[in-house]
């Protein structure tokens, strides 16, 4: 007789998830699985931060690949089986409190999460000071909508030293650096104003960014203008000096539609600095520009 999955209830599935894909497996492999299922499960690529000889018998087993050989990053099929592994790992093992995780996945994947980001923090043990897909664990937490985790993580001493460190030395884009803005200003209006005040005001790599973007009018713009939003107009003013003779260059580069309405914005909340931008080209320049 053939048995459907609609026939098989979720412990018996995970049951035979487990005898199919983990049995057999030390402890040590089981361990390291539990940490790299529940990172893939909220869709985020991974280190392998445990024994190499548990990695490579992990790969070897079909269960984890490569996704970036440079930085040593690792994903698994997809979130979804990595959650149902482990589901399988926790049910199979005694020690772990099988309905504690049930009541709560968020807060134990959360709990993984910063347990495997402080190993970081083991100088020399690691090759890397911080996860090289660091930013990709705030963008996964703002697409599911759990601002708390975002708070939680930055509120750590250490991880927010870790973020302000990949945003000044990784070659992230402009584009990828407004978008880590646009979550902190939907999620945490605290840490905007800390990254804005330790990176945006200060970081000689972000304007350099800005300055070579082809959207760096844009991004500029918007970053002020989420300032603005956010009652932070110290914040916007300091930013906005440090770029005092850039504003032609970043104008001349922009595309006008975006130009018009970045103004039109940035007269709204600070008239001064628009009139600013709109006197950075002449009145031939700007004629030759629209």
């Amino acid at each position: 007789m053939t048995c459907s999955l609609a026939d098989i209830g979720e412990k018996e599935f995970n049951d035979r998830l487990f005898r199919h894909y983990l049995n057999g497996l030390p402890n040590e492999d089981l361990k390291g699985l539990t940490e790299i299922s529940s990172i893939y499960s909220i869709g985020v690529e991974f280190h392998a931060l445990f024994g190499k000889t548990s990695s490579e018998r992990i790969q070897k087993a079909g269960l984890i690949f490569s996704s970036n050989a440079e930085y040593k990053l690792f994903r698994f099929g997809h979130s979804q089986f990595a959650d149902l592994l482990l589901c399988s790992i926790i049910e199979n093992q005694p020690t772990l409190d099988t309905d504690q995780f049930y009541k709560n996945k968020d807060h134990f994947k959360l709990k993984i999460l910063f347990k495997y980001l402080h190993k970081f923090q083991k100088a020399g043990e690691f090759e890397f000071k911080y996860p090289k897909n660091l930013l990709d664990i705030y963008a996964s937490f703002a697409q599911q909508k759990q601002k708390q985790s975002i708070i939680s993580l930055l509120d750590d001493k250490f991880i927010q030293e870790a973020t302000l460190a990949f945003l000044e030395n990784e070659p992230v884009t402009p584009g990828i650096i407004k978008e880590f803005y646009k979550h902190l200003r939907f999620n945490s209006k605290n840490h905007f104003e800390i990254f804005a005040k330790n990176h945006l005001q200060v970081s000689d790599s972000f304007k350099q960014k800005i300055i070579e973007s082809d959207d760096g009018f844009e991004i500029l713009t918007y970053l002020l203008i989420s300032c603005y939003k956010l009652g932070l107009s110290k914040q916007a003013a300091r930013i906005a000096n440090a770029f005092d003779s850039c504003w032609k260059d970043l104008v001349l580069k922009s595309k006008v539609n975006a130009i018009t309405l970045s103004i039109r914005l940035l007269k709204n909340y600070y008239e001064p600095l628009s009139q600013k931008v709109l006197s950075a080209l002449s009145p031939d320049e700007w004629a030759y520009k629209l």
